[in-house]
């Protein structure tokens, strides 16, 4: 059900806590949260900001070659990989950073 889902695409490796305040609050409103890590918003993923999203939001890495070098995390490592019209596929609502 896409009207009921928001999609956060992390483009940039600023504002980590305004991604984990948006997913926050659209999970307490009963929102399916999911949020996309590309370009320079993959050096988020493993940030102390970011701990524990993935229990509030489907999380998701762009298949981008320079994400092994970019992630720290082995657990991130493991995170799945999808493309960006796979990713706006799956959006009703979208955010950008």
């Amino acid at each position: 059900m896409r009207d009921n889902r928001l999609c956060i695409l992390v483009n940039t490796n600023r504002h980590p806590e305004y991604v984990w305040q948006l997913a926050n609050a659209a999970g307490r409103l009963q929102k399916q949260v999911h949020v996309h890590f590309f370009d320079e918003g993959l050096e988020l993923v493993d940030h102390p900001a970011l701990a524990g999203l993935e229990r509030i939001a489907e999380v998701t890495l762009s298949p981008d070659a320079r994400v092994a070098a970019k992630i720290t995390d082995s657990a991130a490592a493991n995170r799945r990989r999808i493309d960006l019209p796979a990713f706006f596929q799956s959006c009703g609502r979208c955010l950008v950073f």
